[in-house]
């Protein structure tokens, strides 16, 4: 398959320039044509391939002039960034300097002949790919700097800076922030019995369950080797209770699979909800959390109270979420059945479809089955 020609956009009112340029580059180059700089703007915003813009100065309705300033100023980066060439008779020196100062590229004085047309066109599109391309390279290089590569939650860099922002937002609107601290309970302990890989596998799991408990609009991160951290904006002190009582018993439900074996582990929480306190600093705030972190070992969740206050109530919540069915055969297999006691409802109840697909052999079969194994 023949690799796409790179689009360039020429804008001209007269048509004769057009068919001439659309002549001369056609080989190697896609063409859009347009007739004024509106009709090219609007080609440009809708066209995501056009990698660089060829102007006349003198159009109807936009002229070259106006067409160079709104294409720096669009709010789309990658409108803004495209290289604009100016293409005109006018080599008065008020004209350059004009266009220039509002953002012109490069300049091609008409009349203008194949070869200088051809290789301006190759530099500037070659010249946008290497923009683009660093551009890409700097976005990527700035998501993994504040990304943790074992959990795929943030770092801690990614976590002070949501903080930051959630902190000011709240702040600014009067709204609430709860700020939850975690951390694996006994954590060199699990480490030291099952090793390395064994215990990478649990923080895995820690940061998948955060992932898929949190709000969207919440931020977690890993702050430690086995410290975890959740900004919460606008969550009152009930509801951070009820997201980091579900979280717990999440983690205490599962079991994490490593080399045909469950391992079991638990996590701590302390919680903060700075509210009553606006004057505090971002590192005031998160010694809250880390103050009612250090009194939840033991697979605790608790909350920091300020003095005077009664302990928040959290609101009214499941008495815990039911893992999957994969989830309930694996604890199954780790001989945690009894953490299923309470879900057994839901599970049944989750099976009831596949049980009414069953052909009645099928159904026969498998009460034959359990009816053995009940005596055996």
């Amino acid at each position: 398959m023949s690799e796409a020609k790179p689009r360039i956009l020429l804008a001209d009112d007269s048509k004769v320039v057009r068919v001439s340029a659309q002549r001369i580059l056609a080989e190697e180059f896609e063409l859009v044509l347009a007739e004024d700089g509106e009709q090219a703007y609007d080609l440009i915003t809708k066209d995501r391939g056009v990698e660089a813009v060829f102007t006349d100065l003198g159009m109807p309705r936009l002229d070259g002039f106006g067409l160079v300033e709104r294409v720096r100023a669009a709010k789309d980066e990658r409108v803004r960034g495209l290289p604009v060439i100016v293409v005109t008779a006018n080599e008065s020196d008020e004209a350059r300097e004009r266009a220039l100062a509002l953002g012109a590229t490069d300049f091609i004085t008409k009349p203008f002949n194949k070869v200088d047309l051809t290789a301006r066109a190759k530099a500037h599109v070659e010249q946008s790919r290497k923009v683009k391309a660093a551009k890409a390279e700097a976005r990527q290089l700035e998501q993994y700097t504040t990304i943790d590569p074992l959990t795929r939650l943030g770092n801690r860099e990614h976590f002070t800076d949501k903080l930051r922002q959630a902190r000011s937002f709240t702040l600014r609107h009067k709204q609430a922030l709860s700020l939850l601290r975690l951390e694996v309970d006994q954590a060199r302990a699990l480490a030291t019995k099952h090793g390395p890989e064994a215990f990478d596998a649990i923080l895995k799991e820690v940061g998948a369950l955060i992932r898929t408990t949190v709000r969207t609009e919440d931020s977690a991160a890993r702050i430690g080797t086995a410290q975890f951290a959740v900004v919460l904006p606008t969550c009152e002190a009930p509801g951070a209770l009820v997201l980091a009582g579900r979280l717990s018993r999440l983690v205490e439900a599962a079991a994490v699979r490593h080399a045909k074996r469950g391992i079991n582990y638990r996590i701590n929480v302390g919680i903060a909800t700075p509210s009553d306190y606006p004057d505090l600093g971002l590192k005031e705030v998160v010694g809250l959390a880390d103050d009612a972190l250090k009194q939840a070992s033991g697979g605790k969740v608790v909350a920091h109270q300020p003095a005077g206050q009664e302990p928040p109530k959290p609101a009214a919540a499941p008495a815990g979420e039911p893992p999957t069915l994969e989830r309930a055969l694996e604890l199954i297999a780790a001989g945690r059945s009894d953490a299923l006691a309470a879900h057994l409802p839901v599970l049944l109840k989750r099976l009831v479809p596949l049980l009414k697909l069953a052909s009645r052999h099928h159904k026969a079969a498998l009460a034959a089955y359990l009816d053995k194994l009940s005596k055996s």
